[in-house]
């Protein structure tokens, strides 16, 4: 079995509009963000053999926050990557023979990261954990799968179990705003209360219609959403017929 951690980056900065998307930094939230989720990490208490990441510098500067004794490996092919880009990085950076690694974490963006969620976690094996992270995987959350392989070469499409996912709000009241939020978790971790997915962040690049499509019907199929639920860059939103009809 392999071990692949989903690391999203903090919540940027969107102060200078100016800027490029890829040198955008973290603003004050995003910072304590990703000192929060940093420590759920250590205390979750998987050792990473490899850190792979996006070379944007809102992922450097979570990394940094979070796991500053980690040395990752920025790879250039994982800023917005798809979920077909991050299995190559993933393949190209795990080793082989004694090398090759047990464990995995990958930090990056969304829709990407989430994509990775919806197409290794096979429909049988969909939990609570499953059902909250399809609708929302926010920024700063980790997610940790089980997969049922023996090497990386072999990561392929519904191999893979949601064990653990976990959101700063969850972990920090403060960074809960007006909602009452839990940890939420699996295969005998510590479990809260449930919380309630939000908004998207602006920004993100929503990825090709075929990830759009993917999301809806799994959203639909693990019962996260109604089949009449919209979705637009990240929002899950019910067309108002549907709405008025209820």
């Amino acid at each position: 079995m392999k071990i692949l951690g989903l690391l999203r980056h903090a919540k940027s900065d969107w102060d200078d509009t100016n800027q490029r998307d890829f040198d955008r930094g973290l603003n004050a939230r995003g910072r304590q963000g990703a000192a929060v989720v940093g420590q759920h990490i250590r205390d979750h208490g998987i050792k990473w053999d490899r850190v792979i990441a996006s070379p944007a510098v809102r992922v450097k500067l979570t990394l940094e926050g979070a796991l500053p004794e980690a040395t990752p490996i920025y790879d250039q092919r994982l800023y917005l990557a798809s979920f077909d880009t991050i299995v190559e990085a993933i393949e190209a950076h795990a080793g082989s023979g004694d090398d090759e690694a047990r464990a995995i974490l990958i930090s990056g963006h969304n829709p990407g990261l989430q994509d990775v969620l919806l197409e290794l976690v096979a429909p049988g094996k969909e939990n609570d954990l499953f059902r909250e992270a399809v609708v929302k995987f926010p920024t700063a959350a980790y997610a940790v799968l089980e997969c049922e392989i023996a090497h990386w070469s072999e990561l392929k499409r519904y191999c893979a179990k949601l064990v653990h996912f976990a959101r700063p709000r969850d972990l920090d009241p403060a960074l809960a705003g007006r909602e009452v939020l839990g940890l939420r978790a699996a295969g005998g971790h510590q479990a809260g209360a449930r919380g309630r997915p939000h908004a998207g962040d602006q920004g993100e690049d929503p990825g090709p219609e075929r990830g759009a499509d993917l999301r809806h019907r799994r959203r639909v199929e693990a019962g996260a959403v109604r089949p009449d639920a919209v979705q637009h860059r990240g929002r899950v939103t019910m067309m108002a017929s549907s709405a008025e009809a209820r």
